[in-house]
């Protein structure tokens, strides 16, 4: 188990060297042995170049660990790390889930609701 961690951990922090602003949350359950990882922002996971690193690590991982899971999450997923055993920052990571949802805030107090409902009944008739 140890040795687990250990190797998932210095993947992560080749994956920080080579993308500084990505954010890695890991998290291990002990129950089922299963090793959770959230990588933010999300846009970078789904770089080619980066899922073929993240390949690479799940192939060598599974070799090594047979009898232990290796999961990849979303930020909008099911399952969500709540107690994470680490998290790292590249140097250049920046959270930009915070204006974000103040743009939403705004977005939300400016629509108008009514407009909206009389658009639907006009467009319905």
């Amino acid at each position: 188990m140890k040795k687990s961690i250990d190797f998932i951990s210095q993947h992560i922090s080749e994956w920080l060297q080579l993308y500084p602003q990505i954010s890695v949350q890991y998290e291990f359950e002990t129950q089922d042995r299963s090793h959770f990882i959230e990588i933010k922002p999300f846009f970078v996971a789904k770089q080619t170049h980066f899922k073929e690193i993240v390949k690479q690590c799940r192939v060598k991982f599974y070799e090594l660990f047979p009898n232990e899971e290796l999961v990849f999450l979303k930020e909008n997923s099911i399952y969500q790390i709540e107690n994470p055993t680490f998290v790292l920052q590249g140097a250049d990571y920046q959270d930009v889930r915070p204006a974000a949802e103040e743009l939403l805030e705004i977005d939300n107090q400016n629509f108008d609701y009514e407009s909206i409902n009389k658009l639907n009944l006009v467009s319905a008739a």
